[in-house]
C-alpha cells in the first residue's frame, strides 16, 4: 500500500472515530437531560406534606 493511500485510510478511520466519539457523547447528554426531568417532575408533584407523611407513616 502506498504511503498516501495509508495516511487517506488513517485519517478516515480517526475521523470516523471521533464522530462516533461525538455521538455517543449527544446520546449521553440526551439521556442525562431526561432523567434530570423525570426527577424534576417526581420531585416537584411530591408534595412536602406528603413526604412528611411518609417519613412519620401516616396519611
Amino acid at each position: 500500500m502506498p504511503k498516501e493511500r495509508f495516511f487517506e485510510t488513517y485519517d478516515v478511520g480517526i475521523n470516523e472515530a471521533r464522530y462516533e466519539s461525538q455521538q455517543r457523547h449527544k446520546r449521553r447528554q440526551q439521556n442525562t437531560d431526561e432523567v434530570e426531568a423525570i426527577v424534576d417532575t417526581l420531585v416537584c408533584s411530591s408534595s412536602s406534606k406528603d413526604i412528611a407523611a411518609d417519613r412519620s407513616g401516616t396519611q
